[in-house]
């Protein structure tokens, strides 16, 4: 069976207690993880460094638009896109 290519993009402000656990939820089956963070200063910035995430800046506006801005704005090299919020985490079975 083939394995998917899948990209995890999560949107994200003062998250450092949630990523985490979302990070070692996605890593196992993620091709790459994006983040869209809007100005975080409690530490999630140093966090998504330290865990190779592709990490952009966005101003928040609305969470509508915090979503569609990595379908658009950003170049992907995978065949899925799975966009969650930092305090979400995927089942056993999802994965």
């Amino acid at each position: 069976m083939k394995s998917l290519s899948i990209t995890v993009v999560v949107i994200c402000y003062n998250e450092i207690v949630n990523l985490p656990h979302l990070l070692s939820n996605v890593k196992d089956f993620a091709r790459e993880i994006v983040a869209v963070d809007s100005g975080s200063t409690d530490g999630t910035l140093e966090l998504l460094k330290q865990s190779n995430v592709r990490t952009y800046h966005r101003e928040f506006t609305n969470f509508s638009e915090q979503r569609k801005y990595p379908l658009n704005e950003i170049q992907f090299n995978t065949e899925w896109l799975i966009v969650l919020d930092a305090d979400e985490l995927l089942t056993d079975e999802l994965k």
